[in-house]
């Protein structure tokens, strides 16, 4: 990754994908990028750990009720199965964290090293997030 810098690496990728650079706040190169979305939870990119090894993406589908991972449980492992290309696992993970159930997925070292690779990146991780928010609805 660029000097281990997450903010640049993810502005790269973002006007890589077309985003308007004047809508990209400055970022901090060490701090959690937040990526807000209009109609779609937010997603985070950030250091797994303090010593900055591995990088994360992330984010909350909704408050974690265990009905609502019942109700959706077949369509919901149908979507994990599917795996991801970015990823460490190849595959996402879901997790409950402070009362929300969270979507994860650490990034593949390499992925970080090119723009094109982590604007794929996102827009994979986006495309599944759509997915499991709409399950999660029903």
């Amino acid at each position: 990754m660029q000097g281990n810098d997450i903010g640049t690496i993810v502005r790269a990728a973002l006007n890589e994908a077309g985003c308007d650079s004047n809508l990209i706040d400055d970022l901090d190169p060490r701090a959690t990028v937040e990526i807000a979305l209009k109609d779609t939870p937010t997603i985070y990119i950030g250091y797994k750990n303090d010593d900055e090894s591995s990088v994360m993406i992330w984010s909350s589908l909704c408050d974690y009720h265990e009905s609502v991972v019942r109700a959706g449980s077949q369509r919901f492992l149908e979507e994990l199965m599917k795996g991801v290309s970015f990823s460490v696992s190849e595959q996402l993970v879901f997790r409950e964290a402070a009362g929300e159930l969270q979507v994860s997925a650490e990034i593949r070292p390499d992925v970080l090293e090119s723009p094109v690779e982590m604007a794929s990146a996102i827009q994979e991780f986006f495309d599944s997030l759509v997915q499991f928010v709409e399950i999660a609805k029903q």
